[in-house]
């Protein structure tokens, strides 16, 4: 049997990089040696293959009709109360890269954005769909409902969320990414595929 220097979760973690060809030659080496003697591992980058198999097939499907996003309805609060916003390091939006650091807490006009609808946040029910570096708590006044989203007609930044790190952002990575690919695979036992799991 091949004795491999790296552990299950180091080999996980490294999976990404493995496939974007980001490792450099030694790491690969360990890495493969670990799949060539790790069963369970082996099943995990079988998993992540097959989910990539289909994105892959997915973002090279014929273009359909466009999407016409919803219309906006005003929201009611958010059952907890709270908005947030995921942010750059530094404070900037991600999209229009708009500085809101700078604005010191103070009321932010959606006209002052570099954006069409207004100023974009998320209820906690929202969050998986805007992860970024940073994450703050957002008051925001004249707030409509959006899918996965809310838009409002100004905001203000009340406070980061300290308990939002890179280890926390890695490891709900991770689990979004064994969920994904364990929905892949269900899918492909639904289908009596399962030789392809």
């Amino acid at each position: 049997m091949i004795e491999s220097s790296l552990d299950c979760r180091t080999t996980l973690n490294l999976l990404g990089r493995w496939y974007d060809h980001d490792l450099p030659f030694d790491e690969a080496a360990a890495f493969e040696e670990h799949l060539v003697a790790c069963p369970p591992c082996r099943v995990e980058n079988q998993r992540l293959r097959v989910a990539l198999r289909s994105l892959r097939a997915a973002a090279q499907a014929p273009e359909a009709e466009p999407v016409r996003p919803p219309a906006l309805e005003p929201a009611a609060a958010p059952d907890d109360g709270r908005y947030w916003k995921f942010l750059r390091t530094g404070g900037t939006s991600p999209i229009a890269a708009f500085g809101w650091a700078s604005a010191n807490g103070d009321w932010v006009v959606a006209a002052a954005i570099p954006c069409r609808s207004g100023v974009h946040a998320c209820r906690t029910e929202d969050l998986p769909y805007w992860l970024d570096e940073e994450l703050w708590a957002i008051e925001l006044q004249g707030v409509q409902a959006g899918r996965h989203k809310v838009v409002a007609a100004r905001g203000r930044l009340t406070h980061r969320v300290d308990g939002w790190t890179p280890a926390v952002a890695r490891e709900l990575s991770r689990a979004c990414l064994e969920r994904t690919a364990g929905h892949a695979a269900q899918e492909l036992r639904n289908a009596d595929l399962d030789d392809e799991c």
